[in-house]
């Protein structure tokens, strides 16, 4: 099973640093391509804007929160059930702080909106919390199931 815990945190490393680079380049390349002029020539739309600080602003905190209290509810579980579960909810984490990354992008390349830049960046540092750990993915079997055992004999008494 430490084969699959090693693969599995080979592919959350390489997930996480693609996403966070791809993010960052396509930003920064955005930024290149309107110039050092930006906001200037585009009126903004200001609904928009409000909606993007309102989404990202949701988005952050109930990304970090969900993955928080899945992770928590899925360490009863067995190894291979909770590898799998771990993957999953770390892959929806992962796609709606990108959700939120796209629509400020979108806001930054349509309307040039000063506050879509910065929603960018703070959504991309929140992506920092995102850095898998290798402490959750090493729990082992032997460590689950005194747990359960446990609340069994309580039941039983």
């Amino acid at each position: 099973m430490e084969n699959s815990q090693k693969k599995i945190q080979l592919r959350l490393m390489t997930f996480f640093w693609i996403n966070i680079l791809s993010a960052v380049f396509i930003f920064l390349a955005l930024l290149y391509s309107k110039g050092a002029n930006i906001g200037e020539s585009v009126g903004t739309n200001v609904t928009f804007e409000r909606y993007a600080i309102v989404f990202t602003m949701i988005g952050i905190p109930v990304a970090l929160k969900f993955f928080h209290s899945q992770h928590e509810k899925i360490q009863l579980l067995s190894l291979e059930q909770y590898l799998g579960k771990y993957m999953l909810i770390y892959s929806i984490r992962m796609a709606i702080l990108d959700a939120v990354i796209v629509l400020n992008m979108i806001g930054l390349y349509l309307f040039e909106s000063q506050n879509c830049i910065y929603m960018t960046v703070i959504t991309i540092f929140a992506l920092m919390f995102c850095y898998p750990n290798k402490n959750s993915l090493s729990i082992k079997e032997s460590e689950q199931e005194p747990l359960i055992e446990t609340e069994e004999n309580k039941n039983n008494e």
